[in-house]
């Protein structure tokens, strides 16, 4: 809040800070922070597990896995392209399936089944594990 009255700031950080207030006053404030946000047009770091809050909040998500940053993008495209496993399982409700294959060329092995994928390049090789 000092951070609004103050007129050489142009960045807020937020550190949890609808963490333990009840879901329909979560998307009141959401709501107010989002008005805020485009009326005065301050760099806003929200730092949040909460996936809602991240992606109705955010022009740009930066996901973070074991401290380290995974990926960086919109949320759409965290969602339809997530660049590493977590980003795949967090995002979403239900999270993204992930099962154990073997690529060899254009061609995914799992188990006994056999799965052409023909926009594949030829030279992928590789293994997944769940």
């Amino acid at each position: 809040g000092r951070g609004l009255v103050r007129s050489d700031v142009n960045a807020i950080l937020f550190d949890e800070p609808l963490t333990v207030i009840d879901p329909h006053m979560k998307w009141v404030l959401r709501s107010q922070l989002k008005q805020l946000h485009r009326r005065f047009g301050y760099t806003m770091v929200y730092v949040t597990h909460d996936q809602t809050e991240a992606l109705t909040f955010a022009d740009r998500v930066v996901v973070m896995y074991d401290g380290e940053i995974v990926q960086i993008g919109t949320p759409a495209e965290l969602f339809e392209r997530p660049r590493h496993t977590f980003v795949g399982y967090f995002i979403g409700s239900p999270g993204m399936n992930v099962l154990p294959v073997a690529l060899e060329g254009r061609t995914a092995k799992l188990g006994a089944q056999r799965i052409e994928l023909p926009g594949v390049p030829q030279t992928v090789t590789g293994k997944a594990e769940a």
